[in-house]
């Protein structure tokens, strides 16, 4: 005689089932690297806003010249295919210093950086590059400040003798990460635990 499974056993195997594809989605969500093409690169939202009168500067700050009276804005381009070796046109628009068109100065096997200058402390608006190809991220990498007083400002994109080159940029410090997963990861896990709940509930009724 086959014996009839119980509607709580059928649930609590439904809400397992569903705990264990959030528990995957969030292991896939977190390790696969987002990867976008075509129109352009777009800086990081995250990064939006940033005002530098409001930012300390990074721990690549230590090597860098910067003149005094200006800020150094530090992007990077991350996730490019390996060996390309052309200057990629930046856009970067500040709320004082309007936007400025900054060529890349260097490349790192698959990061492309900028250094972009303003006259004092500024508020970054947003950044666009040239770049129609496979990327990860656009990033605000640091932010480093130059002496206190005057100074002429330096053509755009240049780079002052000695200054610093971070080894990658696959990360940014400033700024958050993408919270997408965790939101799906939560959404999932709610629903997992909204069914074991009914699940429980199905159990008491049926023992009455």
């Amino acid at each position: 005689m086959v014996q009839a499974t119980s509607p709580a056993r059928s649930w609590t195997r439904i809400a397992l089932a569903i705990a264990a594809l959030a528990a995957l989605t969030f292991a896939l969500a977190v390790s696969v690297r987002p990867a976008y093409a075509g129109g352009g690169a777009t800086l990081h939202e995250s990064h939006v806003g940033t005002d530098s009168s409001q930012t300390a500067d990074g721990e690549d700050c230590g090597d860098a010249t910067v003149p005094d009276g200006q800020v150094l804005w530090h992007f990077v381009l991350n996730g490019l295919p390996d060996g390309h070796d052309s200057p990629i046109a930046g856009h970067f628009t500040f709320t004082g210093a309007g936007t400025l068109d900054v060529d890349s100065n260097k490349s790192l096997k698959t990061v492309e950086h900028w250094d972009v200058y303003t006259t004092g402390d500024d508020v970054l608006e947003g950044a666009t590059a040239d770049w129609n190809g496979d990327y990860n991220q656009f990033n605000l990498s640091h932010i480093c400040h130059g002496a206190p007083g005057g100074g002429s400002q330096p053509e755009s994109g240049s780079q002052p003798e000695g200054g610093s080159e971070p080894d990658d940029g696959a990360m940014s410090p400033i700024g958050g990460g993408n919270a997408v997963p965790t939101i799906i990861f939560g959404a999932i896990l709610l629903g997992a635990l909204g069914t074991l709940a009914y699940a429980n509930v199905t159990a008491v009724r049926s023992r009455r």
